[in-house]
Parts: structure tokens; C-alpha cells; sequence
């Protein structure tokens, strides 16, 4: 631990009460005392212990504003739709009748995001779901949802902004039937599930809020022989991605944290060689990439997010206050003043749990040098200025 001046003292207090996290009501009395000391803790310096370990928590991303689908390394992303259908009285009674011929249908995803290479292969098939899934899905869940083995979709095309597939015309008129037809059972969509020869993940626009977003589209273009061809398009009622997967291998001495699959880091600093009743008055974290390990999407976002752990054993957050390290260059940096002054006050450390900024839109991987990394400056670092009374 190294001792500080009290000038120091002063601007460290004075930028600090600039910034969100300032110095308590205590922590500025203790300016006008004489007998304060101002030391500062450094994990890369002083004998501090540290650990750190991965988990996966299983998120649902029903809120998340794209779509992703495909296969990389060790994510699979699948994809479920329920379409709104609906038309006006004079079509339904046709309907009902049995006037209409669906000639053709065919779905249209335009795509905002790819992760691997551009060129790489993407292919996947389409499947009836047969099974409720409109509350509360999750990876966890996949395992339970039904659906048919027979594929529906047929003539996929790719291009560097959309996707679309026919769907099956049989499918479609049935569809139309049970919106015309409240007797009959509701659908429950489609699952588009990636194949085997896929080695990249593409995201498209999801069901949103905003008009000017291309949301999927289902196009179904009906007939009364003799009287009139129409096509009938409609967008999502629900959609999100179901994301499965192994924990990324990034190497024994690194930590991979993933979105998406939401591969998360915890990090520990002992500070049981803290005095007590200290005032925290800044503390930063500063966390090294691994560039090499690191694979990131067309568009992402560049920073990873901090909660404070309220128990190690379940990885349970405080989820209502978030802290962000910010990158420069290979390094993640960023204020953890409060929650450090909180584990103190508390007399509780649990650590910190790291993950990427943005969890649902993306399956960023940040390789993290972890708290074994042969590099010594390279591991998690914690630094502390905090003032107590002599």
C-alpha cells in the first residue's frame, strides 16, 4: 500500500464529487480533520489475493432487437416466429368457404448483422411447432419444444441484406383457416433451426415498436379463380432466438465472456487487509484482452457491464444498479467505487460479475486475461485510494 499526500487527497475528493460516484457526507468531513491518512491499494502491486471463474445464466432474449441464426464455434442459434394473421370479414367468409387457392408463400428476414466470416455457410431448415412457447422460453426450454421433423421451406435465398425461404402452401391455407375459424386449434409458428454444414451467425431485424424496421414478413398470395389474385403479408405477433451452447474455449489463462449465450466472469479481490471504516475514495477496475481470443460481430457494443454479487454460490446480482468498463485499446476500464465502499460497509464480498454491455442483440466473445495468467500485470486490476483516520 502506498501513502498519499493530502493534496492529493484534495483532487481526488474534488473529482470525484464531478462524478456520479461522489465521496459521502463522512468521507468530506474527513478533509477538515488533521489526523487522516490517504492510502492507495494496488492489486498489481500489493500482495492482494485474487480469483476469478465463468458461468453461463441461461436469459430469455424475447426483448432483444434482432434475430440470430447459425451455427459458430460453440453457439447454435435457432430462431421462432409466430405470425399475426388476419383480414377483413369479406376474405374471411371466403375462407370459410373454401374459395381461396394459396398459389404461392415464402418469409422474408432482412439481415443487420453477421459474426464469422461473410462468406462462410449458412443453411437451416423449417419446422411446424407444435407446442405453447410464448411465455418465459429460454435455451433451457428447447428441450421441450415440439415440433415436426418435415421441413417447410424451400428455395433459400441469401443476399447481403435478405433472406427469405417459400414456405409451404398447404401450411399457409391452414393458417388462414384457423384465423378464420376460431373452432380450430391457434398455430404456435415456426422454428427455423440451423444445420449441421452452417459456420456463421446472422442477425435480422425482430419484431419492433418503430415502423421503419423490415420485421420478418410472411407472404401469402391467394386466388379466387377467375376473380382476383391478392398477396396477404404479415409480421411477427412474437419472435425471439433460442441460443445453445458449451462455455467458449478460450484458453486456461483467459476468461470468455459471450453475449447471447451469456457466458459470464466472476472476479475476486480479498480486501480483508482493508482498515475498517474507511472511505473509499476512488476505486477502478481494469480488466486486459486478449485480442487474438476476442471474435466480435459487424456491430456491437464495446464495453462490458459490472454487477455487484450478493452471493458467490448461486451468482446471485444486485440487478438494479450497473456499472461499465469502457475499452482503450486491449484494456476495460472503469469506476467500481461504490460497490467496493459497499462490500466494506456491508462486510460482505462476493466479488464482481462481469459481462458483456449488450447480453441479447449479439454473440461477442471478449477473451479476458484471468487471475492465473502467467503475465502478473496482465491479471484483473483492482486499485483503491480510500482515507481513514489515524
Amino acid at each position: 500500500m502506498k501513502k498519499l499526500p493530502i493534496l492529493f487527497l484534495l483532487l481526488s475528493s474534488l473529482l470525484n464529487i464531478s462524478c456520479s460516484e461522489s465521496p459521502t457526507s463522512i468521507g468530506a468531513n474527513l478533509l477538515y480533520q488533521d489526523l487522516i491518512n490517504v492510502l492507495e491499494l494496488d492489486s498489481s502491486t500489493d500482495s492482494l489475493y485474487q480469483s476469478s471463474s465463468v458461468h453461463k445464466r441461461v436469459i430469455a432474449l424475447s426483448n432483444a432487437n434482432r434475430l440470430l441464426l447459425g451455427k459458430k464455434d460453440n453457439v447454435e442459434a435457432g430462431i421462432l416466429i409466430k405470425f399475426l394473421v388476419f383480414f377483413d370479414d369479406s376474405i374471411k367468409q371466403q375462407i370459410i368457404n373454401n374459395e381461396l387457392t394459396v398459389l404461392s408463400s415464402f418469409v422474408e428476414c432482412t439481415k443487420d448483422y453477421t459474426f464469422g466470416s461473410s462468406t462462410a455457410a449458412l443453411d437451416y431448415s423449417v419446422h411446424k411447432i407444435q407446442s405453447d412457447w410464448s411465455t418465459g422460453f429460454t435455451a433451457d426450454s428447447l428441450s421441450f419444444l415440439s415440433f415436426d421433423a418435415a421441413d417447410l421451406s424451400s428455395n433459400r435465398q441469401f443476399s447481403d441484406s435478405v433472406n427469405s425461404f417459400d414456405f409451404d402452401t398447404q401450411t399457409a391455407l391452414s393458417w388462414l383457416k384457423a384465423a378464420a375459424d376460431t373452432s380450430l386449434p391457434d398455430p404456435d409458428g415456426i422454428y427455423i433451426k440451423p444445420s449441421s454444414s452452417s459456420d456463421k451467425i446472422v442477425g435480422f431485424y425482430a419484431l419492433s415498436t418503430s415502423e421503419d424496421i423490415p420485421v420478418p414478413l410472411l407472404n401469402i398470395v391467394v386466388e379466387k379463380p377467375g376473380v382476383y389474385i391478392d398477396t396477404l403479408s404479415y409480421f411477427p405477433s412474437i419472435d425471439l432466438s433460442v441460443l445453445s451452447g458449451e462455455l467458449p474455449d478460450v484458453g486456461i489463462e483467459n476468461l470468455g465472456v459471450q453475449a447471447g449465450l451469456n457466458s459470464e466472469a466472476r472476479i475476486f479481490f480479498d480486501l480483508s487487509s482493508l482498515p475498517q471504516n474507511i472511505i473509499v475514495n476512488y476505486a477502478q477496475l481494469t480488466l486486459t484482452l486478449d485480442t487474438l481470443k476476442t471474435i466480435t460481430g459487424t456491430s456491437f457494443t464495446n464495453s462490458l457491464r459490472v454487477n455487484y454479487l450478493k452471493d458467490s454460490s448461486t451468482w446471485l446480482i444486485d440487478s438494479a444498479y450497473i456499472l461499465y468498463l469502457d475499452r482503450d485499446s486491449n484494456k476495460f476500464k472503469g469506476s467500481v467505487t461504490s460497490y467496493i465502499q459497499r462490500a466494506l460497509i456491508e462486510h460482505s464480498n462476493h466479488g464482481l460479475l462481469i459481462a458483456p454491455s449488450d447480453k441479447l442483440n449479439g454473440v461477442e466473445l471478449f477473451a479476458i486475461k484471468n487471475s492465473n495468467n502467467a503475465v502478473f500485470t496482465e491479471r484483473p486490476k483492482l486499485q483503491i485510494i480510500y482515507t481513514y483516520k489515524k
